[in-house]
């Protein structure tokens, strides 16, 4: 079964005329920072997760980003080819490259655990690990100021005993 994702309104493209089968990144809204250096570093990520993971790029993948004035920040897979991700006027470049980052390396592995919401830890702890290190998104300065924030909200979340299972009902 096929899936569609739809973009209304002035959308821009990147580049320009995209090819056949590769990256290609499409945005609207007034993003906060200078777009050529993120459409730079997707590229050359989706570069690096190419060649670290072998797979051909036999079709277009796309990178889709949109203005979201409610729920900025997060982002979701839309299958092996493509993502979506958001951004407000206060977004912080350097926490959207990881946003961005660790969703395109769900589209390159798709989901490695099993068992659901019960099973995810596996799959997001990957791509955090990725994002971060791996795929060398930031410096080591940066991964520790985000390793302290994400311990820092976990270890002091009210809900931090909550099983996996009513994470999503509850969401």
């Amino acid at each position: 079964m096929g899936a569609s994702f739809f973009m209304g309104g002035d959308v821009h493209l990147y580049p320009a005329v995209p090819a056949p089968t590769g990256f290609f990144e499409a945005w609207y809204g007034n993003p906060p920072f200078n777009l050529r250096p993120v459409m730079e570093s997707e590229k050359n990520l989706y570069r690096f997760y190419e060649s670290f993971f072998k797979r051909l790029n036999t079709v277009p993948y796309g990178v889709f980003i949109r203005e979201n004035l409610v729920n900025a920040g997060g982002g979701v897979s839309l299958g092996s080819t493509s993502f979506v991700s958001t951004f407000e006027p206060t977004t912080d470049w350097g926490q959207l490259k990881i946003t961005l980052a660790h969703e395109m390396l769900h589209t390159f592995v798709g989901q490695l655990d099993s068992g659901g919401t019960d099973g995810s830890w596996y799959s997001e702890g990957s791509s955090v690990y990725y994002a971060r290190l791996r795929a060398g998104q930031v410096t080591s300065s940066e991964f520790l100021a985000d390793l302290n924030s994400t311990a820092g909200r976990y270890y002091t979340d009210v809900m931090i005993h909550t099983p996996n299972s009513e994470i999503a009902p509850n969401f």
